[in-house]
């Protein structure tokens, strides 16, 4: 894959800065550099959306899995129908993936009981985001599409729960997932032309006279100049992973995305000229998918060797998105979960996983050190996950890993119920070095020498280490000297620095309130400090 990057030359070779190049499609500039398309509703983009489909082999068309309700879309343009899907041959359906932003003007309720013949809706009465998709999707050829607010009775607790414990299943056995990337809110809608975002446009001739013009920008691929509103979406997120296809109304574009390959509107590939002096293939792949899509592209970890690395990705992807409701992080992550378990057989726990590298996993932290204390925040008034599991906190998580940990830590026992839906509980017994008594106040501990860094999990629990608890702004709720340090790991890059968990009694049990590293050397020495056994809940 190749980028397509001009920089300017005044004659005495090229300048700063570097500017990404394009064209529009169908420009004559479209055989030297990459083309797009910036508008998503037309006849040639369904046409190319066709291709994907029919190109695509991700999907098995025998799959028998449907949704409890589908919205039935057919070919009549005045109104769709809500129907229950038992007794129905369905062959094919697609989801939509989309921002609520706010209340929804129809909504399946317990007001409206289906009829054998289902719920009739004028699509008039629909907003724009359902008009587009219903739209778009009958122009491919679907007859069933699955909408969350439609296809839930939003007011009944138990087909809430029963649905949105399907969800991973709806989304992964659907036949296309169309998200509204762009849309901000469920009126917005998302076939609207594209911006041109270019700084600068550069005319140029080709060899046989055809003029063409040149779209320059110095937009960065990996920071992309606009938001897409669903890729802030926690839940957006785990149904992006799930869906064996997706078709993504974006910033720039219409993109596509599945096992097979990354494609976007107007995506062609180039032809060297066989005159060309240039050792090169006939054909080029210049691809510019990784700067049109600010999500990045999309991969589940198919074996036990790959889980590590792609889970500490997908957390820190995951918890950097926004919930409605922050009592949804375990379940807006348990789909995910489930297809990872069923893959790797390996035990999920509620966030973490039962396996080898399970130390490593322990060792998260919030992102936000100790001084940061508006970056925190307050931890959940109901308990959803025992305190050892980044799922019990909010906020952004980086997991740090440790290729070595320390001789004397063992992970003996896990003990886990739950963790795929709203709540989960249980315990993680381990055997480690442990030193209580490492912080029993500011003058007995010399930061500099054994440098130590506290990261807490939550505001308002731990303060920074002071003399003067005057200065502590607000009286926390732990002291670091009633901690307890357990090793656990060590850093990478240095062996001297060691990692670990910062723990408060809870009865004859043990609880997480944050992690810390320091300079295992002089008289901080982690060898020195006694090995215990621990239950952690």
């Amino acid at each position: 894959m190749l980028e397509s990057i001009v920089n300017l030359d005044c004659g005495n070779g090229p300048i700063e800065p570097s500017y990404n190049a394009y064209t529009s499609v169908g420009d004559n500039a479209a055989s030297i550099v990459p083309a797009f398309d910036t508008e998503v509703d037309t006849s040639s983009t369904l046409e190319a959306v066709r291709s994907w489909l029919q190109q695509c082999c991700c999907v098995d068309s025998a799959r028998s899995f449907k949704p409890t309700r589908l919205l039935h879309i057919g070919s009549n343009e005045d109104f769709v129908t809500l129907i229950e899907t038992c007794g129905t041959k369905i062959s094919n359906y697609a989801c939509l993936s989309y921002c609520w932003g706010g209340s929804q003007t129809v909504i399946n309720s317990t007001l409206r009981a289906l009829t054998p013949d289902g719920w009739q809706i004028y699509v008039r009465d629909l907003p724009n985001t359902f008009k587009d998709a219903i739209t778009t999707l009958r122009r491919l050829g679907f007859e069933y599409v699955w909408i969350d607010s439609l296809c839930i009775v939003q007011d009944d607790q138990h087909d809430k729960d029963r649905e949105i414990h399907k969800m991973p299943l709806i989304y992964k056995n659907a036949h296309l997932t169309l998200c509204a990337s762009t849309a901000r809110s469920c009126s917005e809608g998302f076939l609207h032309p594209r911006p041109d975002y270019s700084d600068c446009q550069l005319r140029v001739c080709k060899p046989n006279g055809e003029i063409g013009t040149i779209l320059m920008d110095q937009i960065p691929w990996i920071s992309p100049l606009v938001t897409e509103p669903l890729g802030t979406r926690a839940w957006a997120f785990q149904e992006r992973l799930l869906s064996p296809r997706l078709l993504e109304y974006g910033w720039r574009t219409l993109r596509w995305g599945c096992s097979c390959s990354a494609r976007y509107s107007g995506y062609q590939p180039l032809t060297v000229p066989p005159e060309s002096n240039w050792k090169a293939p006939a054909v080029l792949s210049y691809n510019l998918f990784g700067y049109l899509d600010p999500n990045g592209l999309r991969r589940m970890p198919q074996h036990k060797d790959e889980l590590f690395d792609h889970w500490n990705s997908i957390v820190d992807r995951y918890t950097r998105r926004n919930l409605t409701y922050p009592d949804d992080r375990l379940a807006a992550i348990g789909g995910v979960a489930t297809e990872l378990q069923a893959r790797t057989g390996i035990q999920y726990l509620a966030g973490l996983w039962d396996y080898e590298r399970l130390p490593s996993l322990l060792l998260w932290r919030v992102n936000a050190p100790l001084g940061g204390h508006e970056d925190l925040r307050p931890r959940p008034k109901a308990s959803r996950a025992p305190s050892w599991s980044w799922t019990a906190v909010d906020g952004p998580i980086s997991i740090n890993h440790s290729r070595e940990i320390v001789q004397s830590f063992r992970v003996l026992e896990t003990e886990v119920h739950g963790g795929f839906g709203l709540s989960a509980r249980g315990s993680i017994t381990v055997q480690g070095p442990v030193n209580p008594l490492l912080v029993q106040n500011a003058a007995a501990l010399d930061r500099g020498a054994c440098g130590l860094r506290i990261y807490p999990d939550c505001a308002g629990e731990l303060a920074e280490i002071t003399d003067d608890e005057s200065l502590v702004e607000k009286k926390p709720m732990y002291r670091l000297s009633d901690m307890t340090f357990l090793a656990i790991g060590r850093a990478n890059w240095d062996r001297e620095i060691v990692r670990g968990l910062l723990l408060v009694q809870n009865g004859d049990d043990h609880r997480r309130v944050g992690c810390f590293q320091l300079r295992s050397t002089g008289r901080f020495l982690i060898e020195d400090w006694r090995v215990q056994r621990l239950r952690i809940v």
